[in-house]
């Protein structure tokens, strides 16, 4: 099927960067997917997925699918994981894979962890599905799809103990042309996330948190807060600063040793950008976790 882009008046000076890395709405409950120092940090084995809709109900507008997995030993002190990313925005698809490894040290009351990943990304093109917006322009209907391999690592640093979360990590290290005949570049981006978990009773808690993302020309920065109610429900509500806002609920599921996460983001633009992204952006994420041996789970004050 072929798909006509305004967004070709802009596409000879595009940039893949903000699309090129995923945007995540419910970054909070999973950190690892974009800082390798969370690997095996939840102290427990871990396998989860997510799938994001950008802009629904335009064509051809972003979509991302991510699985993963991460764990750590039994003294808790190295982490290690693997995950799998595929990135599709119109004519332009990216494809990766992982490995991670972490280890941690005692720090405080809490531990402080450090990461790398390395690993490969695919980037294929297939321009053939363009339709000029200029009839008889060819600039890119009239050329082959592309298809290129790049090797590429990551790192990062993580503090965590029993309430509060926080890091900085560098998914992709490497940068420059992904095309040699396009001016299309990857650029490498730096991350800060942060959250703190505080207990209001014995029922309810809050979870105010930041995700900060830049590279060397522009920067996003997330606001959330969670309301978390007897450690099973956590609902919330978001800013970003690309001037969209996000709903979120997630339901936690703690049977024994295994514990199921499973939730949902809805994002928004405001303003004048809503007619612009369709019915908004949906975001869906499934995790299931479980302790390395049998262990006594009770309802506490640290949620």
């Amino acid at each position: 099927m072929r798909y006509v882009y305004v967004i070709l008046l802009c596409l000879s000076t595009l940039t893949v960067s903000a699309q090129g890395d995923a945007v995540i709405s419910q970054y909070v409950l999973q950190p690892y997917l974009f800082n390798p120092a969370a690997a095996g940090s939840e102290e427990m084995m871990q396998v989860g997925a997510q799938y994001r809709n950008q802009w629904g109900g335009i064509e051809g507008a972003p979509q991302n699918f991510m699985v993963q997995f991460n764990n750590s030993t039994n003294k808790n002190n190295i982490g290690y994981g693997a995950w799998l990313g595929r990135d599709t925005w119109g004519p332009y698809a990216k494809n990766e894979v992982f490995g991670t490894f972490s280890y941690r040290i005692k720090a405080g009351k809490g531990h402080l962890s450090i990461g790398i990943q390395a690993g490969l990304q695919n980037f294929n093109t297939s321009w053939n599905e363009l339709s000029a917006y200029q009839a008889g322009d060819v600039t890119f209907t009239g050329s082959p799809g592309e298809n290129v391999f790049i090797p590429n690592f990551g790192a990062g640093v993580m503090y965590k103990n029993k309430r509060l979360s926080a890091g900085i990590g560098i998914p992709h290290m490497l940068s420059g042309k992904v095309f040699e005949d396009r001016n299309i570049t990857q650029v490498n981006y730096y991350n800060a996330h942060f959250n703190y978990r505080m207990l209001l009773d014995k029922k309810v808690g809050i979870v105010p948190a930041i995700l900060v993302k830049w590279t060397k020309n522009t920067a996003q920065v997330d606001l959330n807060l969670y309301a978390v109610i007897l450690q099973k429900i956590w609902v919330g509500a978001g800013f970003r600063s690309d001037k969209s806002a996000n709903f979120n609920v997630q339901y936690h599921l703690i049977a024994g040793n295994n514990q199921f996460k499973l939730g949902y983001a809805y994002d928004l633009a405001n303003g004048t950008y809503r007619s612009a992204t369709g019915s908004g952006s949906h975001e869906i994420m499934l995790v299931y976790q479980r302790q390395h041996k049998a262990v006594n789970v009770t309802i506490t004050p640290v949620f």
